[in-house]
């Protein structure tokens, strides 16, 4: 991002458990992120891993559908090979 564009941010205060700002603290470190920049990244992680799991039974129904097709071309080839 240039330095001329402006990010739409707004300010948050809260209050959180130590023990979770002390595991952002140690993430950022182990990362070399500002500690602002880490929360960011954290967030951002769970809410893509929270859209996930929504997906999830489709995405299991899909797989599911994949190796009944599977299953039905090998048991074609094997009476294809009889």
């Amino acid at each position: 991002m240039s330095q001329n564009e402006k990010r739409d941010i707004t300010r948050v205060n809260m209050n959180l458990p130590t023990k979770i700002v002390l595991q952002v603290k140690e993430y950022a470190e182990e990362l070399g992120l500002p500690i602002t920049q880490a929360y960011t990244v954290l967030l951002n992680q769970s809410l893509e891993q929270k859209d996930m799991l929504k997906n999830m039974p489709q995405i299991l129904n899909s797989m599911a559908n994949l190796k009944d097709i599977a299953n039905e071309l090998k048991s074609n080839s094997d009476k294809a090979n009889i």
